[in-house]
């Protein structure tokens, strides 16, 4: 297995296998599970077209920026892909499901937010969360829930390997039953 190529800038740039380099300016990785929570690649079609077939190496695993990752095929991610305008460059995002609102599985043990960083909270996870618990949340308790997740490492920051304005977390499911239990009891949140 081949380590890919990188090179530091404003933007990362990575090689897949034996594949051109291409720019990668969001990429967020789940060492702990060994996946692509999101990645954005740019560069030219051909390019973008054969990282994008090094990723999809089905029951395969490969390095990007120094993590291994499980190259599983597209069984746990969507796809979304554009032509640029006038440039002939091609632009495909890969993006775990439990990144996705639509896409997302109740039934795993966790999901993950994506965030832009000038955010407070990111603006899907009350959405998110009250999809994967059994207690209804609401969107004014989002700052309460997610400081105390944070706190309480029920929210884990993921690295973002120097991304553009972007940070991912993970986001167990279990624990906010007594978050949500103590914040009434508090206070902090009401109905």
């Amino acid at each position: 297995m081949q380590k890919p190529r990188f090179r530091d800038g404003s933007q990362k740039q990575i090689s897949i296998g034996t594949a051109p380099l291409i720019s990668t300016p969001i990429l967020v990785l789940d060492e702990e599970n060994e996946t692509i929570v999101a990645i954005q690649m740019l560069g030219v079609s051909q390019s973008v077209n054969a990282n994008w077939a090094a990723l999809m190496g089905g029951g395969k695993a490969d390095y990007i920026h120094g993590v291994y990752v499980k190259l599983g095929g597209a069984k746990k991610h969507v796809k979304l892909q554009k032509l640029l305008p006038e440039t002939g460059w091609k632009e495909l995002w890969l993006l775990h499901k439990q990144a996705s609102f639509n896409e997302m599985d109740a039934g795993e043990p966790f999901f993950y937010l994506l965030q832009q960083q000038e955010e407070d909270v990111p603006a899907n996870f009350i959405g998110m969360l009250d999809k994967a618990i059994s207690i209804p949340v609401r969107q004014p308790w989002a700052a309460y829930l997610f400081t105390e997740g944070l706190r309480t490492e029920l929210i884990r920051p993921l690295d973002d390997y120097h991304c553009v304005g972007w940070v991912g977390y993970r986001v167990s499911h279990k624990g906010w039953e007594t978050i949500i239990t103590e914040g009434i009891a508090q206070g902090a949140i009401t109905f």
